[in-house]
């Protein structure tokens, strides 16, 4: 019998990566989407501790995937990242569910005082403390792929906006370590559906180190654009007067770029991955895949 998955945020950009994953490995999956077009069998917030009973009633795992990245309104990172995923992994310690995948964030190791990784350090601290039966926690690095509309997506947008020169907002010597979002959404779904998923705290990264510098040099060439990059040196500037801004938004972005020089590049990624999990994708073969899927070329 196939087991039945409740995947949380399954409308969102890693979400529909993973509906397919598990799709193929025969899981059936229960959708909670909010807000989406594609209504899910499930559909509200996470902060309904009802809500939550419903969703992991009968399922054999969970794959919790939703969460807040970006805020107007600092209260939401705990209240949907922290108390949210409590919520949720109470109502599934009460229905006995086999495992549960709590997608976390390099954010944790590497940023762990900024507002997205200290929320996520949280939620899993909540949810160590709670009589799971099998807690998988994953912090992946730098998610890219089709359907992204963040991170990497924002590289490949201002190159393709900006003629001639391409600015970055700092020297950009920061090593990253981009993880295509099927290799992620693969790991997931074999973490959820088999006994045999690896460790239960797995840091996930691509196969390569690379510098947000050398990140936007692989994405101009894969656009056969020709641009001169730039650094400019606004980044500290600009960064610490986000943190004294009033703008939720504004300090979040404040410390986006002053992580553009800090390496969040893990010395053990290689030995994080299964042999089940498979080969995983370069980052110039996976800029390639995305530009060629969504014709941006």
């Amino acid at each position: 019998m196939s087991s039945e998955v409740l995947l949380t945020g399954a409308d969102g950009f890693v979400g529909r990566h993973v509906v397919s994953a598990l799709a193929r490995l025969g899981a059936r999956v229960r959708r909670w989407t909010y807000g989406s077009r594609d209504g899910g069998e499930i559909q509200g917030d996470i902060r309904d501790p009802g809500l939550c009973a419903a969703a992991v009633a009968g399922v054999q795992a969970v794959v919790h995937c939703a969460g807040v990245i970006n805020a107007r309104d600092p209260s939401m990172f705990h209240s949907i990242n922290v108390q949210g995923s409590e919520l949720l992994g109470r109502a599934a310690v009460s229905a006995r569910v086999e495992r549960f995948v709590f997608v976390s964030s390099s954010d944790v190791v590497f940023q762990p005082t900024g507002r997205y990784g200290a929320s996520k350090a949280a939620a899993e601290a909540a949810l160590s403390r709670l009589d799971l039966l099998d807690l998988r926690r994953i912090r992946p690095t730098v998610i890219y792929g089709p359907g992204d509309r963040k991170n990497v997506w924002a590289m490949i947008a201002l190159a393709r906006r900006c003629p001639l020169i391409y600015p970055l907002p700092a020297p950009g010597a920061g090593l990253r370590q981009p993880i295509w979002v099927e290799d992620l959404a693969r790991a997931l779904a074999l973490m959820a559906v088999r006994p045999d998923g690896g460790p239960p705290l797995r840091h996930l990264a691509g196969p390569d180190s690379l510098s947000v510098r050398r990140m936007v040099e692989e994405i101009v060439a894969a656009l056969r654009l020709r641009r001169r990059i730039v650094a400019l040196p606004v980044a500290s500037g600009l960064g610490w007067i986000g943190r004294a801004g009033l703008s939720g938004l504004l300090v979040e972005h404040a410390e986006q770029l002053l992580s553009f020089e800090m390496d969040k590049a893990y010395r053990d990624e290689a030995g994080q991955w299964t042999a089940d999990d498979g080969p995983r994708v370069t980052f110039s073969e996976g800029i390639r895949r995305w530009l060629d899927a969504e014709q941006l070329r």
